[in-house]
């Protein structure tokens, strides 16, 4: 599905999702995937926190999609954005897109953590 196209500035929208991809910046990226300011990398579930890498000290905010149906993440994963004072939301994979969008195009630094539906 694709969204809307709204202007940003400084960050990237997410354009689409899809059976196992996502497309960002006119690019397609299979499976999982983070989403912050500008940077992007794979993601492969709640054992992975190899987005810590980057500088994540401003980010407001994670949407977590979980795929089709929502879930919850294990504690471990919580506990992480709980200690960097992150809010950690979780949806379904096309809710936390949606979200991630519209809360990006307000100026609020959000990422988001995206399991493929």
């Amino acid at each position: 599905m694709l969204l809307n196209e709204i202007p940003f500035q400084d960050v990237i929208p997410i354009q689409g999702y899809g059976q196992n991809n996502f497309k960002i910046n006119n690019k397609y990226y299979e499976g999982g995937i983070f989403i912050f300011t500008n940077n992007i990398c794979k993601w492969s579930g709640f054992n992975d926190f190899s987005f810590s890498k980057f500088d994540i000290s401003d980010m407001e905010i994670i949407f977590i999609g979980m795929g089709a149906r929502n879930k919850k993440p294990v504690d471990i994963f919580k506990d992480f954005f709980i200690k960097n004072n992150i809010i950690l939301e979780c949806f379904s994979t096309p809710t936390a897109c949606r979200a991630y969008n519209v809360t990006i195009s307000s100026h609020r630094k959000a990422g988001a953590l995206l399991m493929p539906i």
